[in-house]
């Protein structure tokens, strides 16, 4: 059962947020559909948190995940290309390919489900799926 009295939501919000960046953080993603969404649509989706992806521990665990696997029965991105936008870390990609946020979070949508840990920091955790 979860606990939504208000200082628990704001716990876990205020733990999403130790947890998450927003998208643009990372260089090889895009979202350009964003233009085309009205303000509202916009603000709706940023409040449910749907613009933002886990930090770079977390993600390369995902990732990984996802390419041990999901990717060999379900592949939707040529992995070679995807390990080089990924390892671009700090490079301006204006020469480098850049993908989908929404097609990089089904990647990591696709690995939280074989994923029964995430490491956060120095602890081992059981992945939280309320």
């Amino acid at each position: 059962m979860i606990d939504d009295t208000p200082l628990n939501i704001e716990s876990r919000s205020q733990e999403f947020m130790n947890t998450h960046v927003i998208y643009s953080y990372y260089p090889f993603l895009e979202l350009d559909t964003l233009p085309y969404m009205t303000p509202e649509d916009v603000n709706f989706l940023e409040s449910q948190g749907c613009f933002r992806v886990p930090i770079r521990s977390l993600l390369d665990q995902f990732v990984k995940e996802y390419f041990l696997h999901v990717h060999p029965g379900l592949p939707i991105i040529d992995e070679g290309i995807f390990w080089e936008m990924y390892a671009n870390r700090g490079s301006h990609l204006a020469e480098h390919p850049r993908m989908s946020l929404f097609v990089f979070q089904a990647m990591v949508f696709a690995s939280s489900c074989v994923s029964t840990q995430v490491h956060v920091g120095e602890e081992e955790a059981p992945m939280n799926i309320d």
